[in-house]
């Protein structure tokens, strides 16, 4: 995973028997590849030049998708901050 520069937004058709238009970004990593990464979830915040974190991992209806976006602030997605909460870290 990585953070990354989003550049345009789209969306994609799936394929059958699924029917709705699904939320995809073309997203330019820092190596200078530039892919299509799914946005998860009901609606989304993300704009062009939006700093995103990327996982791997397909969409299996959405065809030449194999990227995810990670949903959150990309600080605290990044550290674990959500996973493991501060009061939980301080009693382990």
């Amino acid at each position: 995973s990585k953070s990354d520069l989003s550049v345009n937004f789209s969306t994609i058709a799936p394929k059958k028997p699924n029917s709705v238009l699904r939320k995809v970004v073309r997203v330019r990593l820092t190596s200078g590849f530039e892919i299509t990464a799914y946005i998860p979830g009901i609606g989304h915040n993300l704009q062009e030049h939006s700093v995103v974190l990327v996982k791997g991992g397909r969409v299996k209806d959405l065809t030449g998708v194999r990227y995810i976006i990670v949903r959150g602030t990309l600080y605290a997605t990044y550290h674990g901050l959500i996973l493991y909460p501060l009061k939980a870290r301080l009693n382990s």
